[in-house]
């Protein structure tokens, strides 16, 4: 048995969805001049749910996301 066989495995969004709650205006996120608190982080999330569901993705289903390390994405989302 070594350390990582007692580690509970926490889904991305219950982890961003908890620390919004505790820490809602803690910066979570830095690009550059971009600043961005877990609470807007979650929302900006939450926000891009629907598209996923829109896709045919239902809760529990795994998405990976591949691009450049930044704030393109979270970007693009805020734009809307």
């Amino acid at each position: 048995m070594n350390r990582y066989d007692e580690v509970r495995c926490i889904p991305v969004g219950e982890m961003l969805q908890g620390s919004a709650r505790a820490a809602p205006g803690k910066v979570a996120f830095v690009s550059g001049t971009i600043r961005m608190t877990y609470k807007e982080l979650d929302e900006r999330v939450r926000a891009f749910a629907p598209f996923l569901q829109h896709l045919g993705l239902v809760k529990g289903d795994r998405v990976a996301i591949y691009m450049k390390n930044s704030a393109g994405i979270l970007r693009s989302e805020a734009s809307r």
